[in-house]
């Protein structure tokens, strides 16, 4: 009887092979990967700065959008102004050929035997007489609103006194006081002053 051959199979050389193809497997794939994550760490901070360029726009932008309301802001203040000033300058023109005309208020200031008296006229129309009181300020504003003054209104008004008059000196300071208060409700009230005694 024949005895059959014993084959010996021997799988290092196969062993061999496949770790060298595993290791130049793990090898490139590694190479790979570091080559990924650098790509992707480049791309990250790129967006980071783009991130960062956009969010500079944005506050350039805002900083332009806070500049351009401010310039509207200031353009209608200044065109506010220019229409106020030509309204003005209308108002005062008017009240100037009122005064040359002598349709303008005069305030009078004479002494009697029993104290003095402001008295108001509009051109020769005598339309309100004040004495003294004891808040005569209170009073010649009254009376400014009830002959029809505004605020807003240009104004040029002669005060007359007579200096040399008795008493005239404190009746004149107590009527300067009030107009001084008077001015502060109407602001573009003009007053001239004269002394008819001179």
């Amino acid at each position: 009887m024949k005895r059959a051959k014993e084959v010996l199979l021997d799988f290092t050389p196969l062993l061999d092979v496949t770790m060298i193809l595993l290791f130049f497997f793990v090898l490139f794939s590694r190479i790979g990967v570091d080559g990924i994550r650098q790509d992707a760490e480049q791309t990250y901070q790129q967006a980071q700065s783009v991130q960062a360029e956009a969010a500079q726009i944005m506050k350039d932008a805002e900083a332009v959008r806070k500049d351009a309301e401010q310039m509207r802001r200031d353009a209608e203040q200044k065109m506010q102004i220019l229409a106020e000033a030509d309204e003005n300058s209308a108002e005062s023109a008017e009240a100037m050929l009122a005064f040359s005309r002598g349709e303008n208020y005069r305030l009078r200031l004479k002494m009697e035997p029993d104290g003095w008296v402001l008295r108001i006229y509009h051109g020769k129309d005598l339309v309100d007489a004040l004495a003294d009181s004891s808040d005569f300020s209170g009073d010649l504003l009254d009376s400014l609103e009830r002959i029809g003054w505004e605020p807003e209104q240009t104004q040029l008004c002669a005060f007359c006194y007579e200096a040399a008059d008795p008493g005239s000196r404190a009746a004149y300071q107590r009527v300067s006081d009030a107009l001084d208060t008077a001015r502060k409700q109407y602001p573009h009230v003009y007053i001239s002053e004269m002394d008819l005694s001179q």
